[in-house]
């Protein structure tokens, strides 16, 4: 799973969110996973406070960068292998993406101080559509403003 911890060991001080990002893509690519650009901590609290009063916000500075990592196609060979492997009774999907994010979370160097959770199991819990709007990898769309002729579209 994943590459050795030599592809975090590589990571330049200071910090440096462009080449984190590029390390934790080639780590995560293998498990059909990928990692968004950085977004802020303060970025998306801002916007849980606009639509949401604040809730589900992340506990940290503003200023502490964050990433999204989310599954893309052929993650379900992964879930499926892991599946093979491991025969959980329950919670497959969820127990190999915990996997996945508990050895990430043991290669990371621990001077990162960093939190790495599956949002679909928690806690915390935070607002996925949020953080994928915050990030540039999602957009909210509302049905009505998408142009539909001659389709009669049930929501």
């Amino acid at each position: 799973m994943g590459t050795t911890s030599s592809s975090f060991s590589a990571l330049q001080e200071p910090f440096d969110a462009t080449q984190f990002q590029q390390v934790l893509s080639t780590w995560l690519a293998p498990m059909r996973l990928e990692c968004s650009h950085p977004l802020l901590v303060g970025w998306y609290n801002k916007a849980r406070a606009e639509t949401a009063d604040g809730t589900q916000s992340i506990e940290g500075p503003d200023d502490a960068v964050a990433f999204a990592i989310y599954s893309v196609p052929q993650f379900l060979e992964v879930v499926v292998e892991h599946y093979a492997r491991e025969k959980p009774e329950r919670d497959i999907v969820d127990g190999a993406t915990n996997a996945i994010l508990g050895e990430l979370r043991n290669q990371l160097p621990s001077s990162l101080d960093a939190q790495v959770i599956n949002t679909d199991v928690g806690p915390p819990y935070f607002h996925v559509q949020t953080i994928g709007a915050v990030c540039a990898e999602d957009q909210h769309v509302e049905a009505e403003v998408l142009p539909v002729t001659g389709v009669n579209m049930l929501w």
